[in-house]
């Protein structure tokens, strides 16, 4: 700024309004500021604004010479990807579409057996030993006995119904359980032995059960109520399975 131009502008630095009067801000306690910065210094001269910067020290807000977003930019060239959260999806386990085996018919008949001959039994002991007392209480508990037998013929159909077996490539499944359902698989590598037996119930219906020996005793597994040519059958596949398997191990 010329010396010139500070002598000229000096009669409107006297013409500055003084206000005694409490404000918000005070230059010793005479020149008023308001807190509108910005819309003062907006309001003077322009020449005097410049005059007042080199005085006090007012200047201008100088403008960025970066964009803005540029400093972020640099620091993180590629913004983080947010993944979406979507519902976990669980993996599920398909049986293989194949016909399960079941078995014999005759284990039904065998199972109706066993069922009328227990039941005739209890009928037999429980009502003739009340029947000594009293003929009501006899015939009561023989009712009763003959209630139970039907209730236990009816279970032991429905077990029948939910046994099967299933022969895979590398392995066994076994299904069975009413109340709980239960699948194992037997691995022929691990099959130790396969034993086939029959009581006198299934021997009367040509009938035979399976059974598979493992390495731990809790994974051993049994199939009942085989036809005696299919027991035999399917003993000599598995044995012959059980070696191919172990051969490779």
């Amino acid at each position: 700024m010329a010396p010139d131009d500070l002598e000229r502008f000096e009669p409107q630095l006297d013409d500055l309004a003084l206000d005694d009067r409490p404000g918000p801000l005070q230059l010793e306690g005479r020149v008023r500021v308001d807190e509108d910065r910005a819309g003062v210094v907006a309001g003077l001269d322009p020449v005097l604004v410049e005059v007042l910067g080199e005085l006090v020290g007012v200047r201008e807000a100088e403008p960025s010479e970066q964009p803005a977003g540029t400093l972020f930019t640099e620091l993180d060239p590629e913004p983080p990807v947010v993944a979406c959260h979507r519902p976990a999806k669980y993996l599920r386990v398909e049986m293989p579409n194949a016909e399960w085996k079941r078995p014999s018919p005759r284990l039904r008949h065998a199972r109706h057996l066993e069922a009328g001959v227990a039941t005739v039994l209890a009928a037999v002991l429980l009502g003739g030993a009340l029947a000594l007392s009293s003929l009501s209480e006899g015939a009561i508990a023989a009712a009763c006995a003959l209630g139970a037998g039907v209730v236990l013929d009816v279970l032991l159909q429905r077990r029948v119904g939910a046994w099967g077996y299933l022969e895979r490539e590398d392995d066994l499944l076994i299904r069975r359980g009413l109340l709980v359902r239960r699948l194992s698989v037997v691995p022929y590598g691990r099959m130790q032995f396969i034993d086939v037996t029959a009581g006198p119930v299934e021997r009367s219906f040509k009938l035979a059960t399976v059974r598979l020996h493992t390495a731990a005793a809790a994974t051993d597994a049994r199939i009942p109520g085989l036809a005696v040519d299919e027991a035999a059958r399917l003993r000599d596949r598995l044995a012959e399975l059980g070696e191919a398997n172990a051969a490779g191990l």
